[in-house]
């Protein structure tokens, strides 16, 4: 190839990873300042203090979980068997 096409591939790949880069850090310090003045100006909490019994709600799905799990598992499995024989 080309010097000047692998220059031009480097220079714009370098840019694309910079700009990537840079929008990257940005995004992380504007949530990291929303967070630090939401925590400074907003005393109150953001729910009643009620507790939440999602924990008895995730164990009783747990089996229900589990049984979609196996059952899509054997469906694909039975697909794939039947698109090789």
């Amino acid at each position: 190839m080309d010097n000047q096409v692998v220059s031009e591939a480097l220079t714009l790949t370098l840019i694309g990873v910079g700009t990537a880069f840079v929008l990257l850090i940005v995004l992380m310090l504007s949530i990291k300042t929303m967070s630090y003045l939401l925590a400074k100006f907003l005393k109150k909490p953001m729910f009643d203090g009620v507790e939440n019994e999602s924990s008895l709600t995730t164990d009783d799905n747990r089996d229900k979980i589990i049984a979609a799990t196996l059952g899509i598992a054997a469906y694909r499995a039975l697909l794939s068997k039947q698109k090789s024989g």
